[in-house]
């Protein structure tokens, strides 16, 4: 948390106006859902308006979306979720057919820096129809548009996705970079064959494996990824504030250590999750069993065991048949899965999983894609008999699953888990430990997080890997190794893991704490929204961007 000058209210400040904030998420799953969870926080102010701006193709999913699940929108070129809260399609962005293919991921950061154009055209149709953006909220992964902001004198806000942790190592990666100082890539070329390449000189995080770091920490300074963050990062420091879907309980000492090198206000106002329908007046009932996750937290209503959760904005269709499926099975009995809405699975490894999977004898519930083995229409295909008659009897596999619902399930006894940032928070809040399977990037981080500085999960990092059947140099988990990594989470009698339950529920805690009223997330909240500029009038007040001065020299100084 950082302080402020007096607190206000936006509808204290609104003197007869509307206050108008324009949301860019970047065009992805995982970046849509928190940003919108933002937005639907912050229009409970009656006073404030969102637009919400999305692809033409995410535009029309999340449309879709909300249709098939019951919730009223709009037919038109502005949908409506809520009465101050409007969706909104750009043309261009990642074509259709590529939307979501890990193969083209350059093609989609190529993409989303062509909406520039289109987005200043919208800002413009908006002021001439009397509606004019008071503040531009996006994406740290769409900071271009801090160039649309300052040509148009509108303040930005930036919204980061991931962890702190995460954000902390980037921009201390590319001031190293800006500084001319040599990265890791640079002093240990070959960090990719070693297991014990530790860090250690990052301040407010512990010493992390080179290969727990993001991406651009180890990836080479031509590589189109790493240009492509830089240019984003080099538009930050103009912005005049960031948020963060984090709470400071959780990340303290990074959350402390990020303003030493970074001049930008930064607030931590998570976890950024969907309330129940009414207030928090209902209980969660008597403590939960052992195996259980814990009691669900007051802001998830209970009906007979199930949690009813407002549906969340996103692009995927929410499958809830799987709630009546948990609410047959026994109290901390089911490994859930999802590997989120990106990751793709090679076909060795897959067959790996299910066949450890099936020979655990646990109960499961899997939230798997179509595409999610690579080189397959469908991941059906591979599936062995023998599992498929698994399915019948102690298991179940869906597309997408309503997962905040699902995770405060008490059939839910673990979460198996790639680590992105969504499905880490709300394991999290809601008390549930995890089976971490990152990949790469900052999933790799927050699931070292997770594992060694939080203590709330088992690692398959260190399972031991065998080489791939068909001689290649990729390493697998195999089977046994998944047969006894949900053993040992799913044991109740492991000391280490009666630990890791524990400390699950005091974080558990520790979330509903921050968003209690004087919380930390909800101070953070109240010094945040002193960036959002007070509407005139009269229009004369007009924003001046920060002078680039201004802002270099800050960070020169860092």
């Amino acid at each position: 948390m950082v302080s402020a000058g007096m607190e206000w209210t936006v509808r204290d400040a609104s003197r007869g106006k509307k206050v108008h904030l324009v949301a860019i998420p970047y065009p992805a799953q995982g970046h849509i859902v928190p940003l919108m969870q933002f937005c639907r926080k912050i229009t409970k102010d009656e006073d404030v308006m969102v637009t919400f701006v999305n692809t033409e193709h995410n535009h029309a999913r999340m449309l879709q979306s909300q249709s098939d699940q019951g919730l009223e929108t709009d037919e038109e070129e502005q949908g409506r979720l809520e009465s101050n809260l409007r969706l909104v399609g750009l043309p261009g962005g990642l074509p259709p057919e590529l939307h979501g293919d890990p193969a083209h991921v350059v093609a989609a950061f190529e993409a989303s820096e062509n909406l520039q154009a289109p987005l200043e055209e919208l800002l413009k149709k908006m002021a001439q129809k009397g509606e004019p953006a008071s503040c531009i909220i996006s994406d740290v992964l769409m900071s271009w548009t801090q160039v649309c902001a300052d040509r148009m004198r509108i303040p930005r806000i930036a919204f980061w996705t991931s962890s702190a942790a995460v954000y902390h190592v980037i921009w201390h990666m590319y001031i190293l970079f800006k500084q001319g100082k040599p990265s890791f890539k640079v002093q240990d070329r070959n960090f990719q064959d070693s297991t014990s390449e530790m860090v250690s000189s990052i301040p407010g995080l512990p010493p992390m494996d080179l290969n727990d770091l993001p991406i651009i920490v180890r990836s080479d300074p031509a590589d189109f990824i790493h240009r492509f963050l830089c240019r984003q990062l080099d538009h930050m420091v103009y912005a005049t504030a960031m948020v963060i879907n984090t709470f400071d309980e959780l990340e303290r000492e990074c959350l402390r250590a990020l303003p030493s090198n970074f001049p930008v206000p930064t607030y931590a106002i998570g976890p950024l999750l969907p309330r129940g329908s009414s207030s928090s007046s209902k209980t969660a009932g008597p403590p939960a069993p052992q195996m259980t996750p814990g009691v669900v937290p007051t802001y998830v209503e209970t009906e007979t065991r199930k949690p009813y959760l407002l549906c969340r904005a996103g692009i995927f269709n929410e499958d809830c048949s799987c709630l009546d499926w948990l609410d047959k099975k026994q109290p901390g009995s089911v490994v859930y899965i999802s590997f989120g809405s990106i990751y793709a699975m090679s076909k060795e490894q897959f067959v790996e999983l299910v066949v450890g999977l099936q020979d655990s004898g646990h109960d499961f519930l899997w939230s798997i894609r179509a595409d999610f083995v690579q080189g397959c229409v469908s991941y059906r295909e591979l599936l062995p008999r023998s599992f498929l008659e698994c399915i019948e009897d102690r298991g179940m596999m869906v597309s997408w699953v309503p997962q905040l619902k699902v995770l405060a399930h008490e059939a839910v006894g673990g979460f198996l888990t790639h680590c992105g940032w969504n499905s880490t928070l709300e394991s999290v809040v809601m008390g549930v430990p995890m089976l971490c399977w990152p990949d790469v990037g900052e999933r790799r981080t927050n699931g070292r997080l997770a594992v060694t500085t939080w203590e709330v999960g088992l690692d398959f990092s260190n399972a031991q890997k065998e080489a791939a059947p068909s001689g290649t140099p990729v390493l697998l988990i195999p089977r046994v190794e998944v047969r006894r990594l949900i053993h040992l989470l799913m044991d109740p009698g492991d000391e280490t893991v009666q630990q890791i339950r524990r400390n699950a529920a005091s974080l558990r805690l520790a979330a509903e704490h921050a968003l209690a009223a004087n919380g930390s997330s909800a101070v953070d909240w109240k010094l945040f929204l002193n960036h959002i500029p007070r509407p005139s009038l009269d229009d004369s007040e007009v924003y001046q961007p920060t002078k680039p001065e201004t802002r270099q020299a800050a960070l020169v100084a860092t």
